[in-house]
């Protein structure tokens, strides 16, 4: 009837609603919650797990709806090196080439049929030209761990796998066309989305013209690259009734996580002399925000103060024999800081004493100065003064007013005591 002319899509697009239709009663006898098939080579119900009865009749209309919605077109490029396998052409010739053009049809994703042309040639061996023969077959090959991606946006492509084939054709040489086989194995896998490249091996034979094997066919040894582009057109996806999922339950409101801790910061350093020799049992005091930290430093006058807030800090530090030193540092947030303090060697220290008074013996209230290190002192209600001073040669200076300046030599020993006793004599027209 006109307007009722139905084409091969209309066709399985109605396989494809009574498959679904049937589907439905299926489910309705078993009581089995329907699923949804996204897009697939074959239909998502064929792996439904809850189990079910699926009638042969739908089994069998899906599979052919899914092989119709997967059919693959491919061009394949083999490139191999040759070589005979047995004698006489192993002898005859030496290694050649091979390079054939092939075509696919796959149905499904595991399984598809071929067509090939291709020339074998052959460099001379023990005479003088070289063989070469062009074949025509056709055949078929497998994929038995074929893996196929899916993207909603592109194509669904077979992404990687090893594969199985076989042909069987014609193989017009030296003027005679001889009946050939092969067989042949290899792997490939994506380079994009539509070229795959792997390698393969593969076995052929020429027979004799009577099509039975004998110790003169031809047996042939294929090893190399073959490359082949195509894509699977996009299968319509179907979309099966879904029961409604109950509503989420509320997620539990999470109190906000604590504040993350200051970034503790270390500090490393060492004590040194002037010779840049360790000072073992230094005292290392270390005041931060955070508090005061108190270490001492070891053999190799080393110390650490560890887990300290970062930002300035003020050591103060000491040791027995040397003078004391402080300094401030900035220490950054997160990081160890490394220092070196050297410390100058205290001398060991002397004193001057002694007793200022008159020629009469009385004491007198005088000024004592040590030259050329400054240090003054002054006599007490005895006359009696001490000064401490390094070991060395001074000029001391004594004086009283009313009474003579008097200058005394002397050198102080280290850890030792000087005396100087001084008799002021009075100016003229003084008592």
């Amino acid at each position: 009837m006109k307007g009722r002319r139905m084409t091969a899509s209309n066709a399985a697009s109605a396989a494809a609603r009574q498959v679904h239709a049937e589907i439905g009663r299926e489910d309705a006898k078993v009581g089995r919650r329907p699923i949804r098939s996204g897009p697939s080579c074959l239909p998502a119900f064929l792996f439904d797990p809850s189990g079910g009865h699926v009638s042969r009749r739908v089994l069998l209309s899906a599979l052919l709806v899914g092989a119709s919605g997967c059919a693959r077109m491919s061009g394949r490029v083999e490139s191999a090196a040759a070589f005979f396998v047995s004698p006489p052409q192993s002898d005859l010739f030496g290694p050649g080439g091979d390079l054939s053009l092939r075509g696919e049809w796959a149905p499904a994703p595991i399984a598809g049929a071929e067509l090939a042309a291709g020339l074998i040639h052959f460099v001379p061996g023990d005479q003088p030209a070289g063989g070469r023969a062009f074949t025509l077959s056709a055949g078929g090959r497998l994929r038995p761990l074929a893996a196929t991606s899916w993207d909603p946006e592109t194509e669904p492509t077979i992404v990687s796998g090893l594969w199985v084939g076989a042909d069987g054709g014609v193989a017009a040489t030296g003027g005679e066309v001889r009946p050939t086989f092969s067989a042949g194995i290899g792997l490939e896998a994506p380079v994009g989305r539509v070229l795959r490249v792997g390698p393969f091996v593969r076995y052929a034979q020429v027979l004799q013209p009577n099509a039975e094997p004998s110790p003169t066919d031809a047996k042939m040894l294929l090893a190399g690259v073959s490359a082949s582009l195509g894509t699977a057109p996009r299968p319509r996806p179907t979309t099966r009734i879904v029961a409604p999922s109950p509503p989420p339950e509320p997620a539990p409101r999470q109190s906000p996580p604590p504040p993350a801790a200051p970034a503790t910061s270390h500090l490393v350093g060492s004590v040194l002399d002037a010779d840049r020799h360790g000072i073992a049992g230094a005292r290392v005091r270390v005041v931060s925000e955070g508090g005061t930290t108190e270490v001492t430093t070891g053999g190799d006058g080393g110390f650490e103060a560890r887990e300290l807030r970062a930002g300035r800090l003020t050591l103060s530090i000491a040791a027995d024999g040397h003078l004391d030193a402080e300094r401030t540092v900035d220490l950054p947030a997160g990081q160890t800081l490394t220092i070196e303090q050297v410390l100058e060697r205290a001398l060991p220290q002397g004193q001057i004493r002694g007793v200022v008074s008159s020629l009469a013996g009385a004491p007198l209230e005088a000024s004592i100065t040590v030259q050329p290190i400054g240090l003054e002192a002054t006599t007490d209600a005895e006359g009696a003064f001490e000064i401490d001073v390094p070991p060395g040669a001074y000029t001391v200076v004594v004086r009283c007013r009313g009474y003579r300046t008097q200058e005394r030599r002397l050198r102080v020993e280290e850890n030792g005591v000087t005396v100087l006793n001084a008799d002021l004599q009075p100016l003229p027209g003084t008592r």
